[in-house]
């Protein structure tokens, strides 16, 4: 019998492709049923944790109330943690954590050595969330995911990316709020998949920077998304160039992740995607 996999957050953007993935890999996964289960009620996770090999956790929001940054990206990590520790102590927790834990620079690339002082609350949430897990002295996986992008994304929620492209196809002004010369380090999302594939499949405990390690510019976003939507307008409203870039080496080395599309690839994919999609509406 395949190792059970538990998995928080299957229906959300990522957990949604990962689920997929582990289904068609033939994993047997036990998904976090929320009328079983509660984040924020330690006592309902024994069941949960209960003979699951890996738990993949991806539960956690971006958007929201303060508090609830705090009790669910934090509080609710803990409480999973604490459950495995308590519970299941040869269970191994994946959690997503986020570049935001790290504060905006010029664009310096941080190692995962590097002094992480988040400057939002989200990222100040998902350190949280890491302090805490590593508290417990559970053997754990520490996923640190740039900006992630690609198929099934929310438009004006978690990705410039999907906003950019709903706004083009409506045919709506695109209003960048940042410098055309600031540099992103963008992440397909199958790629992001693939790195989680691998921690689940290796044994490895500690902190990981899951990113592409190619940074580039608004502009060269803007221009490549421009050979989809040649009428796509553009007002440019900011100046700030501000980013946070992640070195990959410790990734590329221990988990061997190398991400197979860079951002033209995974762009055209996610662009068929989303204009099929909009074809069958």
């Amino acid at each position: 019998m395949a190792d059970l996999i538990g998995l928080t957050g299957g229906n959300g953007f990522l957990g949604s492709h990962l689920k997929r993935e582990l289904g068609l890999r033939g994993f047997n996964v036990k998904e976090f049923d929320r009328d079983k289960y509660d984040l924020l009620h330690y006592d309902s996770l024994a069941d949960f944790v209960k003979d699951c090999k890996v738990i993949v956790h991806l539960a956690g929001i971006n958007r929201g109330d303060e508090l609830d940054f705090v009790r669910v990206n934090a509080e609710g990590s803990f409480n999973l943690a604490r459950a495995i520790r308590d519970f299941n102590k040869e269970c191994r927790l994946i959690f997503a954590s986020s570049a935001q834990v790290y504060s905006p620079n010029d664009g310096e690339a941080y190692s995962e050595e590097d002094f992480a002082s988040p400057q939002s609350l989200y990222g100040i949430s998902k350190k949280l969330g890491e302090m805490l897990i590593d508290y417990c002295h559970i053997k754990s996986t520490i996923l640190r995911f740039t900006n992630i992008y690609g198929e099934g994304c929310r438009p004006f929620y978690n990705s410039a990316i999907a906003t950019f492209i709903e706004l083009a196809k409506k045919g709506e002004r695109i209003e960048l709020s940042c410098s055309p010369e600031k540099r992103m380090d963008l992440l397909y999302v199958k790629d992001a998949i693939e790195a989680i594939l691998l921690a689940i499949n290796k044994d490895i405990n500690g902190i990981f920077n899951i990113a592409t390690g190619n940074a580039i510019s608004m502009k060269e976003v803007l221009d490549e998304l421009k050979r989809y939507f040649p009428k796509m307008a553009i007002d440019k409203k900011g100046d700030d160039e501000s980013t946070i870039l992640m070195k990959n080496e410790k990734t590329f080395d221990v988990l061997g992740f190398k991400p197979r599309f860079d951002f033209k690839e995974g762009l055209k994919k996610y662009i068929e995607a989303e204009l099929n999609e909009h074809k069958k509406d």
